[in-house]
């Protein structure tokens, strides 16, 4: 998404906040995608091991370290985005998190993403 935003300035910083503001308070049309519900205790232990520190514990992003939110997200979606990561397809993924992602398997990847689909706190 960097990429993209980098195309379109904004005027200032307060515009780029209200944008923000507005895509925050979006609800979606949809609840999000779920994986087969099979492993979501492993799911949410990688999660709180390896991830709650900069995602935050209930997955909803960290500003301060520009940490998206990942709950609530599509399963599908989520998997396809730490295969990217994990095979450096995603070109501004810090090493340490490439690192991090390459350490699990793909049925971890899904387990983590069908946790985080299903968690939905604002």
């Amino acid at each position: 998404m960097e990429q993209v935003a980098r195309r379109h300035l904004l005027a200032d910083a307060q515009a780029v906040a209200d944008v923000a503001a507005y895509a925050s308070a979006l609800v979606p049309a949809q609840p999000p995608t779920v994986g087969d519900g099979l492993d979501l205790q492993r799911g949410a232990l990688i999660y709180a091991q390896r991830c709650a520190a900069c995602h935050g514990p209930a997955g909803v992003g960290v500003a301060a370290n520009m940490a998206p939110r990942l709950a609530g997200q599509h399963a599908s979606y989520l998997t396809r985005q730490m295969q990217e990561s994990a095979g450096s397809g995603r070109p501004n993924m810090s090493a340490a998190h490439v690192e991090l992602l390459n350490q699990l398997d793909v049925q971890a990847y899904r387990s983590v993403a069908d946790y985080l689909a299903r968690t939905v706190s604002r």
